[in-house]
């Protein structure tokens, strides 16, 4: 199939996927905004209680679920942060003359 020369292939087959307007691409967050978007653990915990109380099941194991990853990922930066260093050394360039085994 040859397309006109004002339509590319790709748009066209994303155009005809759907009937609504076309999609535009959603902006991406500076990080000073992704910072004003994170909640706290508080927070969190009030909008569970919330769900509860609607009898919200799929958002109540969603925010389950985050939660116990989130923990788990904390406890593993802690377990890590306790672990000893090993010291590596300086890497120093092998000489010219040395044999390689």
């Amino acid at each position: 199939m040859e397309w006109p020369a004002t339509i590319s292939r790709k748009a066209s087959i994303a155009d005809s996927t759907h009937a609504g307007p076309p999609c535009t691409p959603t902006p991406t967050p500076s990080p000073p905004e992704r910072r004003a978007r994170q909640l706290t653990l508080p927070e969190v915990q009030a909008i569970l209680r919330r769900d509860q109380t609607e009898g919200w099941i799929g958002e109540i194991e969603g925010i389950d679920l985050t939660l116990t990853c989130l923990r788990a990922k904390r406890d593993e930066s802690e377990r890590l942060t306790r672990r000893p260093t090993v010291d590596l050394g300086i890497p120093s360039r092998r000489s010219t003359t040395e044999p390689v085994t």
